[in-house]
C-alpha cells in the first residue's frame, strides 16, 4: 500500500470548498469561520493530520457526526 501523504494544497483546496451555508460540525466551528481562516490553519492542520496517522489515533470528534435530515426521504 502506498504511504499516505497530506498535501497543504489538498488540504486547501478542500477548505476553500467549504459550503458556508453549512450548519457546524460537531466541533461546532461554523464551516465560514474555517473557510475565512483557511491560510492560518492549513499547516496546523496538516501537521494534526500527519501527527494522527503516524500514531494512529484518531481524536474522539473525528469519529462522531450529526446527521440531519432535510425532510426529504
Amino acid at each position: 500500500m502506498d504511504q499516505l501523504v497530506f498535501e497543504e494544497n489538498d488540504i486547501l483546496k478542500r477548505l476553500i470548498n467549504l459550503k458556508v451555508d453549512k450548519s457546524p460540525g460537531y466541533d461546532n466551528i461554523h464551516p465560514r469561520v474555517l473557510k475565512e481562516i483557511k491560510e492560518e490553519i492549513l499547516h496546523p492542520l496538516k501537521i494534526i493530520f500527519e501527527k494522527s496517522l503516524s500514531s494512529g489515533i484518531l481524536p474522539i470528534d473525528w469519529k462522531l457526526g450529526v446527521v440531519t435530515s432535510d425532510g426529504y426521504i
